[in-house]
C-alpha cells in the first residue's frame, strides 16, 4: 500500500475493528433484550464503517485519468487492490459469522441454525483471506479477468440475497431468526457496496494496464 494511502487508512482500519467488536456486543445485548432497533443499529454501524473503509481504499485509484498518473506503481496496483478488497470482503463475512455465533451463544435468543451459518461464514472468510495472500507472486492478466468475473457474480448474488430477504418478508420475522436476518441484511448491504467498489477499481486498473502496454 502506498505510504500516503497507508497513513490515511490505517486509523480507519483500527477504528473498523473497534466498531466490529462493538457491533457484535451491541447485537448480543439487543438480542438479549429482544430489541430489534438496538440490533439493527449495531449492525448498521459496522456496515457504515466497512463502506467508509472500502471508499478510502478504492477512491484514490478512481481519480487517475491515465496510466501515467499511477507511474511505476501500476504493476503493483492490480494485485494490491485485489488483495485489499478481498480482505475487506473476508472481514465482512467474519463479522457476520462472529455476530451469529455470539448472538446465539451469549444471549438467551435461540435459533437452531445460528451456529451452522456462523461457522459457514467464518469458513468463507478464512478461504477468501487465504486466497488473497500471495496475489502479487501469481498475478497475471487472466487471473485479473477471472477475479473481476468473481466480483461481478458475488455482487449479484449478494443483491439477490438481499432482495429475497425483503420480498419474502423474512427480514420482518418475529421468530428466533430475526437477529440472524438483521445480520444477513446488513452483511448483504456491505458486500454489495464493497463488491461494486472493488469491481470499479478492477476495471479501471485493467484499462490503465492496457494503455500502458506497448503497441
Amino acid at each position: 500500500m502506498p505510504s500516503p494511502l497507508r497513513a490515511r487508512v490505517t486509523p480507519v482500519i483500527m477504528a473498523t475493528f473497534a466498531v466490529l467488536a462493538l457491533s457484535v456486543a451491541g447485537q448480543v445485548i439487543g438480542a438479549e433484550q429482544r430489541s430489534i432497533g438496538m440490533s439493527a443499529l449495531a449492525a448498521s454501524a459496522f456496515v457504515a464503517a466497512m463502506l467508509r473503509l472500502g471508499w478510502m481504499l478504492n477512491r484514490p485509484w478512481w481519480q487517475c485519468v491515465t496510466s501515467t498518473e499511477l507511474g511505476p506503481s501500476l504493476s503493483e496496483a492490480q494485485p494490491l487492490t485485489s488483495a485489499l478488497n478481498a480482505r475487506l470482503l473476508a472481514l465482512g463475512y467474519a463479522w457476520g459469522g462472529a455476530s451469529l455465533l455470539a448472538v446465539y451463544t451469549l444471549s438467551s435468543l435461540r435459533w437452531q441454525h445460528g451456529w451452522q451459518y456462523g461457522c459457514g461464514m467464518l469458513a468463507i472468510a478464512a478461504l477468501i483471506y487465504a486466497g488473497s495472500r500471495g496475489l502479487s507472486a501469481r498475478w497475471s492478466p487472466s487471473l485479473g479477468r477471472g477475479l473481476t468475473i468473481v466480483l461481478l457474480v458475488h455482487g449479484w448474488a449478494a443483491t439477490g440475497g438481499l432482495a429475497w430477504l425483503i420480498l419474502t418478508g423474512k427480514i420482518w420475522s418475529s421468530k428466533g431468526d430475526w437477529a440472524a436476518n438483521i445480520v444477513f441484511t446488513a452483511g448483504a448491504l456491505s458486500l454489495v457496496g464493497l463488491s461494486a467498489m472493488a469491481l470499479r477499481t478492477s476495471r479501471l486498473l485493467a484499462q490503465y494496464a492496457c494503455q500502458a502496454r506497448p503497441a
